[in-house]
């Protein structure tokens, strides 16, 4: 089989196979433990993946995954159940809603101004070293890890929005705890057993212990500019979730709403970073965005700013290395080919988005300018860095408006360049 192959580094797997019949775009089979698991890379078969919500059902592969993050057999039945009578949504589509309903318009609005208070209080020189482990060396002058400080800076930011600072008061270090867990989320979603995972084991529990401090606080004293997550606890309340369930659920949501953006800004800045013209490019680009007062217009950042957006949807391009996975539920026609039920579907956006006929030949190559010169690439069907159909990443606007803010005010503060000469990673 191809396990252990698949865990290294499943990427490699997923490319190798690709070119071994010759980049057709062909769909192939790859076995992990028991599952036959049937790689899509042609969009046309993507597009099936998503449209045929019936046979290939995202509940049944969610359910999967946050049992992997602790969730009872017992709270994922309450999770997914629905009542028809009450015309009541599972929690998992509740959840769903109320972030969709956040991200958008006045609401929209209201969390940019929070994101916008709290990292122009963070990004300055006085307390950005406190994150990223900064050496000083001459005034006014400091080098520190790009990862560790994107990552945290992220994280930070966005417990603050949806958790309000009392989290933090409990555990500070909480950021680079969930950073440290992410690192090993992997065994989670693969279900690796217990034994075999101290470090997951130890994180989770002090996670939890942090969660449940928390939420044993009044609501009153726990509030947040962003109302999702105290409705979503309201919600896992009235369906009767035990708090040991709603603790894991909880840590579900914090970790995936925290950390597939903060990879995506490690990559943001490094791409800046290894092209000191674009630096300079983005600044001038967004002056305007600057109000007297110092203010950030977050609307005209991510729409009056074609070469930065560019710059965007091209580090999304390269730095989208999810899979997204369905489990075969009844056999189901993709493409030509009838595949059975009992097996799995898969599809990497990162094969999609290195496809010749849609990128060109050097689509192994950062280009800032591709979508500048070419807006209609972000259209297409072999571009998806937030997934598609009804599970389109519902946080995409506040991920977009938070980064946009977050490289456009450090690069009006600072002027940033390698410590030391040294290839993108």
């Amino acid at each position: 089989g191809h396990t252990l192959s698949f865990i290294r580094n499943s990427e490699a797997l997923l490319t190798y196979g690709r070119r071994l019949y010759g980049n057709t775009r062909k769909m192939f089979a790859i076995q992990v433990g028991r599952i036959t698991f049937y790689i899509l890379n042609d969009p046309r078969h993507v597009a099936t993946f998503y449209r045929e919500t019936e046979t290939l059902p995202f509940d049944h592969f969610l359910a999967k995954t946050i049992t992997g993050f602790g969730i009872s057999s017992e709270g994922v039945k309450k999770i997914f159940a629905t009542s028809l009578s009450e015309g009541r949504k599972s929690i998992v589509w509740k959840a769903h809603d109320l972030q969709v309903h956040q991200t958008r318009g006045e609401n929209l609005a209201t969390l940019d101004a929070a994101i916008y208070s709290f990292l122009q209080r963070v990004i300055h020189f006085d307390t950005t070293h406190k994150v990223g482990f900064a050496r000083f060396g001459k005034k006014r002058q400091a080098s520190w890890s790009l990862k560790t400080w994107t990552t945290e800076t992220i994280i930070h930011v966005l417990q603050d929005v949806y958790f309000g600072d009392e989290l933090a008061r409990i555990e500070p270090d909480m950021p680079h705890i969930l950073a440290e867990f992410d690192n090993v989320s992997h065994q989670a979603w693969y279900g690796y057993p217990l034994f075999l995972t101290p470090t997951r084991n130890r994180l989770d529990r002090h996670i939890k212990s942090c969660l449940k401090r928390y939420f044993e606080l009044p609501q009153e004293q726990r509030r947040s500019t962003a109302s999702f997550t105290q409705s979503l606890e309201n919600e896992c309340r009235a369906i009767g979730l035990e708090n040991e369930d709603l603790l894991s659920l909880m840590l579900f949501m914090y970790w995936g709403i925290s950390t597939n953006t903060s990879k995506t800004a490690f990559w943001f800045f490094s791409h800046i970073i290894f092209r000191p013209d674009l630096a300079d490019t983005i600044r001038n680009e967004t002056a305007a965005a600057f109000r007297d007062d110092g203010s950030v217009d977050t609307e005209c950042l991510v729409s009056k700013c074609p070469v930065f957006h560019s710059i965007w949807l091209e580090t999304l391009r390269l730095s989208a290395a999810s899979t997204a996975v369905r489990y075969i539920m009844e056999d189901t026609k993709v493409g030509n080919t009838v595949l059975p039920k009992g097996n799995a579907l898969m599809y990497s956006a990162r094969q999609l988005h290195l496809e010749n006929n849609a990128f060109g030949n050097d689509h192994n190559e950062f280009d800032p300018f591709r979508f500048y010169n070419r807006p209609a690439l972000k259209h297409i069907s072999s571009f998806r860095p937030f997934g598609g159909g009804q599970t389109l990443c519902p946080g995409r606007h506040l991920a977009k408006h938070m980064l946009f803010t977050f490289v456009a005010i450090t690069l009006r503060r600072y002027d940033l360049t390698l410590a030391f000469p040294q290839q993108i990673p």
